[in-house]
């Protein structure tokens, strides 16, 4: 009888060096094709396969130069287009954790987001040796997790990092401002804020509003309130603050009820990562470049010319 181990082995062979379906595996090891994706994941996590991409693995240069020309940043990173919307979060996903390994030094602190791009990004790391890194969260989690949550990413970089984890311990968004400033108070949260703000490097998503947005799917956001952000002219959230077309904050009652690293205190991490791409990503990730609130961008072809046009 064939041990959850072997299963791993066989299935991401047969996916990664073999080139074959997740469907044809399913059906040659007798699984679902659920079942051999979360197989194939797992392989990933414990160490046992991993990809690897050079920094100079780079195949739209012509498009990076000018994100970076015209946004003023530091460093962009454009992926092949994909086909698909589950393609390209997977693509871009794995750049950014990709990234995120020929950018950590050794006794340097990661602060991460939370999303799907985010849980994507996990299967570009590879596992170290302990070098004395950090990882911590930026925000308080949802009361109920799917894999991802900022608690649960954080978890897996910090295992594959052989790193220390620091959580902020609270709920993302409280009921009224009153409960968010008093949840600051404690020194729990005060601690892991101030870990944050000290952080080396920051990867986040894109929170758009739309209404196929993680951020709704999940319930953090009612329709009442999107449609209230949405009228005020946001298009985007970004650690609490509604933001406008041109990277503005808008004003709203979100800010103080959102548990975790403020804004300003955010544009001060010197590298500050936003990783998304597809059409409904576009308005986002636009007005967090131009605002200046990020200074690296990985995305796809496809997006970055609709952020040059």
């Amino acid at each position: 009888m064939q041990t959850e181990r072997d299963l791993m082995l066989r299935a991401s062979w047969a996916h990664l060096v073999e080139g074959r379906t997740q469907d044809s595996i399913a059906q040659s090891l007798g699984l679902t094709r659920a079942k051999v994706n979360r197989l194939i994941a797992e392989c990933r996590e414990a160490g046992l396969i991993h990809y690897v991409i050079a920094p100079n693995a780079r195949v739209a240069l012509r498009e990076e130069n000018a994100l970076k020309q015209r946004f003023g940043l530091a460093d962009a990173w454009v992926v092949p287009q994909s086909e698909t919307e589950s393609g390209v979060v997977r693509s871009v996903g794995i750049a950014a954790g990709a990234y995120v390994m020929s950018s950590l030094e050794a006794n340097q602190t990661l602060a991460v987001g939370w999303g799907k791009t985010l849980d994507a990004s996990v299967a570009g790391l590879q596992p170290r040796r302990p070098e004395g890194n950090r990882v911590v969260t930026l925000l308080g989690s949802m009361v109920r997790g799917n894999g991802l949550s900022s608690f649960d990413i954080a978890s897996r970089y910090a295992r594959i990092l052989s790193a220390e984890c620091c959580y902020l311990i609270a709920p993302r968004i409280t009921e009224t401002i009153a409960e968010s400033v008093q949840l600051r108070k404690s020194a729990h949260i005060r601690e892991a804020i101030g870990i944050a703000a000290e952080a080396d490097i920051v990867l986040v998503g894109v929170d758009d509003l739309s209404n196929a947005s993680t951020l709704r799917l999940v319930g953090q956001f009612s329709d009442d309130d999107v449609a209230e952000l949405m009228r005020a002219g946001a298009v985007c959230i970004l650690q609490g603050e509604a933001l406008g077309l041109e990277g503005n904050t808008i004003s709203h009652p979100l800010a103080d009820r959102t548990v975790g690293l403020e804004l300003d205190k955010f544009r001060r991490i010197p590298k500050r990562i936003v990783a998304a791409a597809g059409k409904r990503k576009v308005e986002s990730l636009r007005a967090i470049l131009q605002g200046g609130h990020c200074n690296i961008v990985i995305t796809d072809e496809a997006t970055a010319a609709e952020l040059l046009i």
